[in-house]
């Protein structure tokens, strides 16, 4: 999941209008703090952070890999096959 981290701090035109507005938060300060308690944590654990791994990108924008498909598809199946079902 590692490679999904760096896409949560990575701001869009909704963020950056949000930031310009004030009433929103700037994503790299969150980054910052994230980082140094997951750091933090890694390190009491004897964990490793991983180095020189793929980094998704796009997600924000759509761009999702065919993966998302499946996903979705086994998400749908409860309310596609019983359309009347009251959740």
């Amino acid at each position: 999941m590692w490679s999904y981290t760096n896409e949560m701090f990575t701001p869009d035109a909704v963020d950056d209008e949000l930031v310009g507005l004030g009433i929103g938060v700037d994503l790299k300060l969150i980054q910052e703090l994230w980082e140094k308690d997951v750091f933090e944590l890694f390190k009491d654990l004897k964990l490793q952070i991983p180095e020189n791994i793929y980094q998704a990108k796009g997600c924000k924008e759509g761009n999702h890999s065919e993966l998302l498909g499946h996903i979705l598809s086994e998400m749908q199946y409860l309310p596609r096959a019983y359309p009347d079902a009251k959740w």
